[in-house]
């Protein structure tokens, strides 16, 4: 195959510094501002780093910055993630002893920031409905996906960006055997106001082989709108 054109921007840095220790690639799906395919991996062949890892910033940050590959990353001994990730916050990195021959379970939890205050804009009027459709939470290898960025919604994603329904996506995940789990519908609407809900997962099993985990829901009433996320673990195997 043939190596994909560098990136548009000259090379302005010539040297790297040596990965840190237990390195994790930080933000996980972070890539340059070329498009997707400058990602670390990308920049972890040849030279790529030495030439184009200090150009083609993205999120504020360039490969040097995020990739292990180029010197950067996060060193994965500090407990919580860099404040200035576009990730969430609160997501904490911790040291785990398990040996990467073992399955291991993650516990997740959904923290809901969607109201009101933080989203003004089309907000839903009548918030006794103002709700997430039940959440569908999975592991699985890298030939796997709930949907792709350019490509037409499958039927299992149209079925649950219009109705809130899941009944595809939970048939094919268990066709495939791969570890899932569900969780409830979340109305935010207190005595008072809009609040902060959170949902708890049973442990998601990961493998060598399953080790990226994604998930997907409704924000409702609206008519196709839904949230999804893709994590790689790849660098823990």
């Amino acid at each position: 195959p043939s190596m994909p054109q560098a990136p548009s921007l000259p090379p302005t840095h010539l040297s790297i510094s040596q990965p840190k220790p237990n390195c994790v690639d930080w933000p996980l799906s972070w890539h340059d501002n070329d498009g997707t395919r400058y990602n670390c991996g990308w920049y972890a062949s040849g030279d790529n780093c030495v030439l184009y890892g200090n150009c083609c910033a993205n999120y504020e940050k360039t490969a040097n910055e995020v990739c292990c590959a180029c010197g950067g990353g996060v060193d994965f001994s500090i407990t919580q993630a860099p404040s200035t990730s576009p990730s969430p916050s609160d997501i904490v990195v911790t040291v785990s002893n398990v040996p990467s021959s073992q399955d291991v379970g993650y516990k997740c939890f959904f923290n809901n920031l969607w109201n009101e205050e933080r989203h003004p804009n089309n907000f839903p009027e009548n918030k006794l409905i103002v709700h997430w459709s039940s959440q569908v939470l999975a592991s699985h290898n890298s030939s796997y996906s709930l949907w792709k960025e350019g490509i037409p919604a499958s039927l299992k994603v149209e079925s649950m960006a219009e109705t809130g329904g899941i009944t595809y996506i939970i048939k094919e995940l268990q066709e495939r055997g791969d570890s899932f789990d569900i969780g409830s519908p979340k109305y935010l609407l207190s005595l008072s106001d809009i609040v902060n809900s959170r949902v708890s997962y049973r442990p998601i099993k990961m493998t060598s082989e399953n080790r990226f985990i994604s998930a997907i829901s409704k924000l409702a009433p609206r008519y196709e709108n839904w949230i999804s996320f893709k994590l790689s673990f790849q660098s823990l195997f």
